[in-house]
């Protein structure tokens, strides 16, 4: 009985795998490249352009293709007194590109494109980097719900968190944006905290592993840092379980690992920076800034553009649903929620850019 569901979710899977492939392909082979739909353009450029840069050109300007700043939509920059390559944004998005990123290196000049890290091959591989993301997510998400006894309901959990917010158009049409790796990670975070009690069996490698998941969370979107608050609470009824996880984690078998696989991935971004700027630490964003004191928080929910509501309103069952958790955990859901609006809220754009 357990081998049949195991075959036929296998089954379904693959089969949801294929028919979101072919939707991201079909719909970037008839937008083509280097325009305002591709898969390496503005933001997306920016993420995706440390690959090239580490592993083709040094990030030196003058030896990546010409002009591929402008044709890229100017998701990067070039610094005439350095002559580097320098990106705003983080580098978690390209560690989860890059073994795709790799098989387009390795078949590209059998397939008779250039390999120059930005031909066709190139693109595809972000399509795949991100319905390969969204399934690892739905899975790890799925065995997360069986492990709370989600059974019956689990597969619509899954559609609804598909159709019903924006994962479908970060992993189809802007398959180059941080989006769907969050999830990916997330997913992955919460089945190795709710998978095993690897605090109290104080297993290194395991609890190393956590650490770099940690790392890579944040180097994927450096506000996703207010999703690892989710340590301390997913699973714990009471405050002595909240008691006992910190206490666990302040072991020095535990912490060091955790603090080390953390390090360790954190150490890649400074790494790029020290090479690129000079310093290990850079605030990379400018003049970009957040308005501490004018949040926009009526605009970040409730806005025709990109508002939460309007757009995902999904999000007015999902808050409903947290009035029946046990108490630790909806204060924890309902205070996140309120941290993570007020942060974005106060975001110098708080739209976050286009809309549809």
């Amino acid at each position: 009985m357990v081998s049949q569901y195991r075959t036929k979710r296998n089954v379904i899977f693959l089969l949801l795998a294929g028919l979101i492939t072919f939707l991201a392909f079909n719909r970037h082979s008839r937008s083509g490249e280097f325009n305002y739909h591709s898969q390496i353009w503005a933001d997306k450029a920016g993420y995706y352009v440390y690959l090239p840069g580490l592993f083709k050109y040094s990030f030196d300007v003058s030896k990546f293709p010409d002009d591929i700043v402008k044709r890229t939509g100017y998701g990067f920059s070039s610094d005439s007194s350095t002559g580097k390559i320098v990106t705003k944004y983080t580098c978690g998005v390209a560690i989860m590109h890059l073994p795709w990123y790799l098989l387009a290196d390795l078949t590209a000049p059998l397939l008779g494109y250039s390999d120059d890290g930005f031909s066709a091959p190139y693109h595809w591989a972000i399509d795949l980097s991100s319905v390969s993301s969204l399934m690892f997510g739905l899975y790890f998400l799925l065995r997360i719900l069986r492990f709370l006894n989600i059974n019956q309901s689990g597969k619509g959990v899954i559609f609804f968190i598909l159709a019903g917010t924006n994962l479908y158009y970060y992993t189809v049409a802007d398959s180059g944006m941080s989006h769907v790796y969050s999830f990916f990670l997330f997913s992955l975070f919460l089945f190795c905290l709710f998978h095993s009690d690897f605090l109290s069996r104080g297993i290194v490698h395991e609890i190393f592993l956590i650490g770099i998941i940690a790392g890579c969370i944040v180097l994927t979107r450096p506000t996703n840092a207010i999703f690892l608050t989710t340590f301390f609470i997913p699973g714990i009824p009471n405050l002595s379980g909240i008691k006992t996880r910190l206490r666990n984690i302040s072991r020095p078998r535990n912490f060091f690992p955790l603090v080390t696989g953390f390090i360790l991935i954190i150490l890649l971004q400074c790494l790029y920076w020290k090479n690129t700027t000079g310093s290990w630490i850079v605030y990379s964003y400018g003049n970009e800034h957040f308005n501490w004191t004018q949040p926009q928080i009526i605009q970040t929910l409730f806005a025709p553009k990109n508002g939460l509501f309007p757009y995902t309103p999904l999000f007015i069952l999902i808050i409903a649903s947290v009035f029946l958790m046990p108490r630790p955990e909806r204060l924890y859901y309902f205070g996140i929620f309120a941290i993570t609006t007020y942060v974005f809220a106060s975001w110098w754009d708080p739209s976050f850019g286009c809309a549809m």
